[in-house]
């Protein structure tokens, strides 16, 4: 990955902005195709990724990688919120519900933010 310092939106054919980065030719390598992209970065980010890639020793284009690598993996394997929550809530013992209010749902206002129970 490339980048370069001076980020600017640029007007393509419709007069609309584009986005900050370009897209080059695709790149074949062992049978496989590749996407090259050209960040238009400001000085003040080019410099926070380089030093970020330096503490992990490694190159800028490395860096960018890696967190894009990382990114599209979170969001491809995260699981919808619903099963999610089911999972975190069948983790939490039997005892803890034990303990809350019964009228919690109806009251919550009461139980959050201290005011007056409406149903009294």
């Amino acid at each position: 990955m490339r980048y370069k310092a001076g980020h600017r939106r640029c007007r393509d054919k419709s007069g609309l902005n584009s986005l900050p980065f370009k897209r080059e030719p695709r790149k074949q390598m062992m049978g496989v195709e590749f996407m090259t992209l050209i960040l238009e970065l400001p000085d003040k980010k080019e410099t926070a990724l380089k030093a970020k890639a330096l503490a992990q020793g490694m190159s800028a284009e490395q860096y960018a990688q890696q967190v894009l690598d990382r990114d599209l993996e979170e969001t491809s394997n995260s699981e919808p919120f619903w099963k999610s929550f089911t999972r975190q809530m069948e983790a939490v013992p039997d005892g803890v519900f034990a303990h809350l209010p019964a009228d919690g749902a109806s009251e919550h206002d009461h139980y959050l933010y201290g005011s007056p129970k409406r149903n009294e």
